[in-house]
């Protein structure tokens, strides 16, 4: 499926559905791998087919207009009305309609095609399934996956539809970033409380949150309610505004039911500076109380995260977040730079020593860095420190696991820092994310799938969606459907067309493939973003202890000609 057809579908339908698993009829339908299963036999769709499927599907038994199909499926691409006849042959054949009295696919002569059979959710997606004397759990265990209350409703309750959320038993709440009224330019410490907040209530284990990194994007914005629990699915949004005066601050803040637009509690907060914290939990406390009027004060209380004994500190550390989140080699460094900053003002700071920990582990294996043996040394004792200092801060948690992944082997203990994450927030996307690449490295490739399939639905915006994107190709690659794994790599580096360190997987991919034109293609563009690269360079931003197990695409790149040294 080229990028830009892709691109229009994800307009369409949204970046998480694309992802998600549907019952159609007796087929259950997986998008990611372009597969109908019914139990017995198993059949691949073409990728117009299947998104000529996933437009009938969101239709939700609306008649789906033959030119809307076209323009979607084929983006600015003149093309013949027998393109689409033959996608739909192609569905019907698949989904075995032989037009009896009641077609899967009905035609509406000179409107379209609508679809006739239910579709809905596929809700079988790792629940548990009771058959009598024993406890089954469809497609992987859940005792691999961390303990978390209600797990199942983060990987079965998929939906076609944002809007269905509103009908979870379990509430579903976003924190939308707080407006600064000071033309102070210290949006850091608006986001901070903001961060805050939202960590609070992402730690309660029956409340869904929306990850921080996408409700980032809504900042600066103008925003409906409405409007956002269409787009994210949520039943709630936190809003509020911050005023600070000196070393006093006003907080005000409005819980919203997005369905109707009502506001169902507002609260003002005037604090100190120095208890910046103690009103955080205030708030969350009060939030979750309107939420769920039973709960009681003292858990959010057990909620409190890592603090450091600096306030500075801690601005510091706000203010390299944006930068940590940018994933390029200059917002790398400045994100280095001011967490570096923070170390100076508290040296002991567990989450800044995470989170320096991480982007050092980024420089030295995303070919940002002239000596990637000493930012990997600088990464693993970073690592160190902060796992003796952080227990319970879920991203720093998170942190510590990814960058152990990067730049060792020692893959048990990657996974240890962020299952115990998950344990903590299971609302973390970054957290579902790095699981999913262990589980990929262990070759348990279904349930890698779901783990970046819980990513993209807790943070649809999310600024890494380009390496959920890149995760799902890994799996696709492992169980050999290259096809499909390069389709994945070209839709991560169009949503963030930095990241050109995966065109060498991209280019062995197509070598694989016997593609050696296009296999050359990819490796010029990742030359022109790295000059002078060799394999020696490559080589030395791999984990330490890998020698022995090198990546395939080395040797492939070498094959094409990238230079030894």
């Amino acid at each position: 499926m080229d990028s830009r057809f892709r691109s229009t579908l994800h307009d369409r339908i949204g970046a998480s559905r694309l992802f998600q698993c549907y019952r159609v009829g007796a087929w259950r339908v997986d998008p990611a791998a372009r597969e109908l299963t019914d139990g017995t036999q198993t059949r691949r769709l073409s990728p117009r087919a299947m998104g000529a499927l996933l437009l009938l599907v969101e239709a939700d038994g609306a008649v789906v207009s033959r030119a809307d199909l076209i323009n979607t499926i084929w983006p600015d691409v003149t093309v013949a009305d027998e393109s689409l006849t033959t996608a739909i042959s192609e569905l019907r054949r698949a989904l075995d309609d032989r037009h009896g009295p009641q077609p899967v696919i009905q035609t509406v002569y000179g409107g379209g095609y609508r679809l006739m059979v239910s579709a809905c959710p596929d809700r079988e997606f790792g629940e548990m399934v009771e058959t009598g004397e024993t406890t089954r759990t469809i497609r992987h265990k859940t005792s691999d996956l961390p303990t978390v209350t209600n797990r199942h409703t983060f990987s079965g309750d998929v939906v076609s539809n944002p809007r269905q959320l509103h009908r979870r038993t379990v509430p579903s709440i976003v924190v939308l970033p707080f407006v600064n009224m000071q033309p102070d330019n210290e949006d850091y410490f608006v986001d901070g409380i903001v961060e805050e907040v939202t960590a609070a209530l992402s730690r309660m284990q029956d409340l869904f949150v929306i990850a921080r990194q996408t409700a980032y994007s809504y900042k600066n914005h103008a925003v409906d309610a409405r409007q956002v629990g269409e787009e994210l699915g949520v039943r709630y949004l936190l809003e509020g505004t911050v005023r600070r005066s000196g070393d006093r601050f006003r907080v005000s803040v409005q819980l919203v039911e997005t369905e109707t637009g009502t506001q169902l509690w507002s609260g003002r907060f005037e604090e100190s500076r120095a208890s910046q914290f103690d009103l955080q939990d205030e708030i969350a406390s009060l939030v979750a109380g309107a939420v769920f009027p039973g709960i009681r004060r003292s858990e959010i209380q057990l909620s409190r995260r890592t603090r450091p004994e600096n306030l500075q500190a801690y601005d510091f550390v706000m203010r390299a977040l944006p930068h940590f989140w940018a994933h390029t080699e200059e917002e790398n460094t400045r994100a280095i730079e001011l967490l570096d900053e923070a170390l100076r003002v508290d040296p002991n700071y567990g989450v800044a020593l995470a989170y320096k920990a991480w982007c050092h582990a980024q420089h030295a294996c995303y070919l940002w860095s002239e000596n990637p043996h000493r930012d990997r040394k600088i990464a693993a004792a970073a690592a160190d420190q902060a796992a003796i200092r952080v227990s319970d801060h879920a991203g720093a948690l998170t942190a510590i696991g990814a960058a152990y992944r990067m730049v060792s082997t020692d893959e048990s203990l990657a996974e240890a820092f962020i299952k115990t994450s998950l344990e903590i927030d299971p609302n973390n996307a970054w957290s579902w994310m790095r699981l999913g690449w262990l589980r990929v490295s262990y070759g348990r490739t279904e349930e890698a799938i779901d783990c970046f399939r819980n990513a993209t639905r807790l943070s649809p915006r999310d600024p890494f969606l380009f390496n959920i994107y890149f995760g799902m190709s890994a799996a696709l690659a492992k169980d050999g459907d290259l096809l499909a794994a390069i389709e994945l790599l070209e839709d991560g580096l169009r949503s963030n067309p930095s990241v050109t360190w995966a065109y060498r997987t991209l280019a062995a991919y197509y070598a694989k493939l016997g593609h050696r034109e296009r296999a050359l293609g990819a490796l010029n563009k990742l030359l022109t973003s790295n000059p002078g690269l060799t394999i020696e360079r490559l080589r030395a931003g791999l984990p330490q202890g890998c020698s022995t197990q090198e990546p395939e695409y080395l040797k492939i790149l070498g094959e094409l000609g990238l230079p030894q040294h």
